[in-house]
């Protein structure tokens, strides 16, 4: 077993890697999101960012002079990008969700699900006028980090400290801006501009992960280490910390597991991650009780 598991490392160092950094970052980014309530924004993020990916997809196929390094038009590259793509996509969502909030006097949630929708669709049918077909789609939601290689596993890095550095080290003013407004401006921070600073790398995070980690596995571990420890935790501090370390656990389970039974990668390490959460929930219940 354990000759198995250092020959599956070796082989697939990257996407190991890849789904570790993936892992600690949404972790940590989805404190703020479980907290704040902001589930169902994350989700109709996650999918324009999907839609990014397959618009550049589109763009790949269907705009002319592609694969040509004399290319007239610079900003082909751009359009041809998924990471940027999605970005920019992601920031057309959050710019949607704030010219919507209110309107109509409806909830929020109401146009969050419209637009989680209208972004699902989207990305299919963009999917299925590209060159690629619909076999691209499962990559979308299901993408494998195995498949990740080491060019892709360091811009993760990259990203990873760069976003989570942020995070941890204005952890403090994040959470006031968004849970005391009144304290935060006593202390000379502006909630709004602090929130909006969180949700831009919120985005961030997102669309520069969904390519190699798939929108349902991004959106899982965005939402369940946080959901598991902040229902069993009892102090702020240990959210840092068991948040990440449930994720990570949960993908070296999942990718362990979908080599050996010869499961998809994606879904194999949400049902890890899940799994992780709910015993480590049980377990501090039960530590509480006894």
């Amino acid at each position: 077993m354990i000759d198995q598991i250092g020959a599956a490392w070796q082989l697939f160092a990257p996407g190991f890697c890849s789904g570790i950094v993936t892992a600690v970052l949404c972790g940590i980014v989805g404190i703020h999101v479980v907290l704040r309530r902001t589930v169902f924004l994350v989700l109709a993020l996650a999918q324009m960012a999907s839609l990014g990916v397959a618009l550049s997809l589109l763009a790949r196929g269907w705009m002319p002079g592609h694969g040509d390094p004399h290319l007239p038009h610079p900003w082909f590259h751009c359009l041809a990008d998924p990471a940027l793509m999605s970005f920019a996509t992601v920031l057309l969502g959050m710019a949607l969700v704030w010219g919507m909030r209110g309107l109509g006097g409806l909830p929020s949630e109401a146009w969050l699900g419209g637009l989680t929708a209208s972004a699902s669709a989207l990305s299919v049918l963009a999917v299925a006028r590209s060159a690629y077909g619909l076999d691209e789609v499962k990559n979308l939601l299901f993408a494998d980090f195995l498949l990740v290689q080491a060019d892709g596993f360091r811009a993760l890095l990259l990203l990873a400290l760069a976003a989570g550095g942020v995070l941890i080290l204005f952890r403090r003013r994040f959470l006031l801006a968004g849970f005391d407004p009144d304290q935060a401006r006593a202390a000379g921070i502006s909630p709004g501009r602090w929130l909006l600073g969180l949700d831009l790398l919120t985005a961030l995070v997102i669309a520069f992960t969904i390519r190699a980690g798939g929108s349902l596995v991004v959106f899982g571990f965005l939402i369940l280490p946080p959901l598991a420890v902040i229902a069993s935790a009892r102090r702020v501090k240990g959210l840092w910390l068991w948040s990440p370390l449930l994720g990570v656990l949960g993908t070296l389970a999942g990718l362990f597991g979908s080599l050996q039974l010869d499961l998809p990668a994606g879904p194999s390490v949400i049902a890890a991650v899940a799994a992780a959460g709910l015993a480590f929930a049980l377990a501090r219940r039960a530590a509480r009780a006894s």
